[in-house]
């Protein structure tokens, strides 16, 4: 089974947008072009900006502008450390994250404990990663949880402990992030830091799969086809398998397609064109 590394929808661009009705928090074209899907302080409307889907020139332009206006808002310099960031630029990111991390904003402390883990645009230290991922997790950040999560599994920068790994990884799962449900999922199927229980592997593994996560979605099929915690199902196996071929995530595609030929030479053909039909996405 497949566990995951770290992870960090384009919004178009609107040249005049009247964000009048959105009241005191309202958003700008730098929440438009770097806000983070997961943070819990976008302004109501936004629904955040994938890392790579981000425009760093555009992004970077709007938030100097918006901090123009409010030169103290952690949430623009947080922006701002992003949109540096995936221009590769990482001194400049590290320095507008750590402007925001002098305000306790939760987001940028997992994202400045991410360039320590990294070592980009700081000295490598997972030491000193942890401090900022525990910062942030404690605060309820969900990415960060699930980076603390990956720390202690790994042993990197604490000793390792599958127990804290499962902490975190539940902490972030609840709030619905599919990386943490899926490794999580494979703490339950191995019995890691946590009693083994293949059927709160599959419902884990069902969750992350449903919001598109390839990796959930073939470990899924396997246990369809191992009939581990839930009945043995060919034909769910292959739908699942089906849906994770074509994903964009190229390594996640290979190994799908690789098990989906293993799995048809224990299928017929009416079952084939059975699974072909179903779309696992929209089951209960």
């Amino acid at each position: 089974m497949n566990k995951l590394l770290i992870t960090f929808a384009f919004i178009p661009l609107f040249a005049q947008a009247d964000f009048s009705f959105f009241g005191e928090n309202k958003p700008n074209q730098c929440d438009l072009l770097a806000a983070h899907p997961s943070n819990t302080d976008n302004p109501k409307g936004i629904t955040g900006v994938d890392f790579d889907n981000i425009k760093p020139d555009q992004a970077i332009s709007a938030c100097l502008d918006a901090l123009k206006e409010e030169p103290n808002s952690a949430r623009y310099q947080f922006q701002l450390g992003r949109a540096y960031d995936v221009k590769k630029d990482y001194s400049n990111a590290v320095k507008w994250y750590k402007k925001a991390v002098e305000q306790s904003y939760a987001a940028a402390q997992s994202n400045l404990g991410s360039k320590y883990r990294e070592g980009k645009g700081v000295e490598k230290s997972y030491e000193t990663a942890i401090k900022w991922y525990t910062k942030a997790a404690e605060q309820g950040n969900s990415q960060a949880q699930f980076n603390l999560g990956l720390m202690y599994d790994n042993g990197q920068g604490v000793k390792k402990s599958y127990k804290n790994a499962v902490k975190w990884y539940t902490k972030s799962a609840e709030q619905g992030k599919a990386d943490a449900q899926i490794n999580l999922g494979y703490m339950y199927e191995n019995g890691q830091g946590v009693k083994k229980s293949y059927k709160k592997a599959v419902e884990l593994f069902t969750k992350s799969a449903k919001q598109g996560n390839v990796y959930a979605q073939v470990n899924l099929a396997w246990m369809y086809v191992k009939g581990k915690g839930v009945r043995r199902n060919y034909t769910l196996a292959y739908a699942w398998l089906n849906q994770a071929s074509s994903s964009e995530n190229k390594e996640g595609a290979n190994e799908a397609r690789k098990r989906l030929n293993e799995l048809e030479q224990k299928m017929s053909k009416d079952q084939i064109t059975k699974a072909q039909q179903i779309d696992p996405l929209t089951l209960p």
